[in-house]
């Protein structure tokens, strides 16, 4: 599988270690990264319906387009920026 799809922290600094510990420990070689400012908060609320919506269509397109077989939230009940929870994976 090449992609894998990650919704995380617009914050720079965090986007080059979870992209290469995604590619090192997932065996895919790109990661579409799908960033908001506060995503834990966002996804955790349910309320801002508009961000929510675009989070899933930018999802969709790296599932549908890019054959998307992984996709990484962040884990809301730990620490949201450090660990990555898994919610879905195709096998391919």
């Amino acid at each position: 599988m090449d992609f894998a799809a990650s919704v995380h922290c617009m914050d720079g600094r965090v986007q080059k270690p979870l992209i290469n510990y995604i590619t090192k420990n997932y065996n895919v070689r790109f990661v579409d990264a799908v960033t908001e400012p506060g995503p834990c908060g966002i996804i955790s609320e349910n309320t801002d319906k508009n961000t929510l919506d675009s989070i899933e269509n930018r999802l969709n397109i790296s599932i549908n387009i890019h054959k998307a077989g992984i996709i990484f939230i962040p884990d809301i009940t730990t620490a949201p920026v450090i660990l990555w929870k898994k919610i879905y994976r195709k096998n391919r």
